[in-house]
Parts: structure tokens; sequence; C-alpha cells
């Protein structure tokens, strides 16, 4: 079992959304002698998002639209890479590769913000692009998808157990 101090709850899973074998993966901060666990890419992305939309609001600009194509390709990698154990990532490519995707989310909400219709489209044809590579990456590696989901599975179960004992 985990640390006593990370108790299993829904604010655990809202922040680091691991199970207790993938904690390497978030940051452990404490807060008034109360551990607080976030992921590390989660960090990354919602930190940029926040301070490239602070940015562009007082000093607009347009960004290169190849240049906001290519920001989720890192963090797509990097955990499609980390999900096939082809190699584990670190904290400080999980935050890069987070940050770039926060950028990239930042950009497409300041496009919806003033709908940019023609931008829109092409973010949902590459959104689409991604999520089809992705998923036919994991499906062409037989097991990569149950490998994935085991962790999960085994913190469930744990949650579960402990809820009924309480």
């Amino acid at each position: 079992m985990a640390d006593k101090q990370l108790v299993p709850s829904i604010w655990f899973i809202i922040f680091s959304h691991h199970p207790y074998c993938q904690l390497n993966r978030t940051l452990q901060i404490t807060i008034f002698k109360k551990k607080i666990v976030l992921c590390t890419r989660c960090t990354g992305q919602y930190s940029m998002m926040f301070v490239y939309l602070f940015i562009s609001i007082y000093f607009p600009f347009k960004e290169p639209f190849w240049l906001a194509c290519l920001l989720p390709l890192p963090a797509t990698l990097d955990w499609l890479t980390q999900t096939l154990r082809w190699r584990e990532s670190t904290t400080l490519i999980r935050l890069l590769t987070g940050g770039l995707f926060g950028v990239w989310l930042a950009i497409v909400f300041k496009h919806i913000y003033i709908w940019d219709s023609h931008f829109l489209l092409y973010s949902m044809y590459q959104c689409i692009v991604f999520i089809a590579g992705t998923l036919l990456s994991l499906l062409a590696k037989k097991g990569s998808i149950d490998d994935y989901l085991l962790p999960y599975e085994t913190f469930i179960d744990e949650y579960q157990a402990q809820r009924q004992t309480n």
C-alpha cells in the first residue's frame, strides 16, 4: 500500500490520476503537513496554458499555424513511447512536453474566443489524426492497452477494498 498520507480519494484521483505504482510520474508537495500529488505533465500543461493566455492578452500576437500544429506532438510522443514501454520519461520531459501542450491548448482557446473557424477546423482534423495515430499505435502492439490499464484496475480494487473496510 502507499504512503499513509496518500489516501485514495476523489481529490487524489483528480489531481494525480496515477496509481500508486506510478507516483514517480507525479510532483509531490507538502502543504500544511498534507501531501499533495500532482500529475507532472498536467502541471506543466495548465501552468503554461495560463501563462500563455496571460501574455497573449497583454501582448497580442499571431502565432504561425504550422507551429501550433506541432505543439502537441512532443507530449503525444512522450506519452505514447512511455505507454508502449519503449522508454520511461523523466519529470523534466513531462513538464516540458506538458507545457508545450498547454501552449497549444491556450492557442486553441484563443481562437475559439475570436471564432477563427479556419483554425478551429484544422485543429479538429489535427486532433483526429493524433488520436487515430495513437490508438493505431496502441492496437499494433498486442497487449499494450491491457498493460496500460492493469495498474489502474489494481488501484481501483485497492480503493474499493479500503472503502468497504471504513
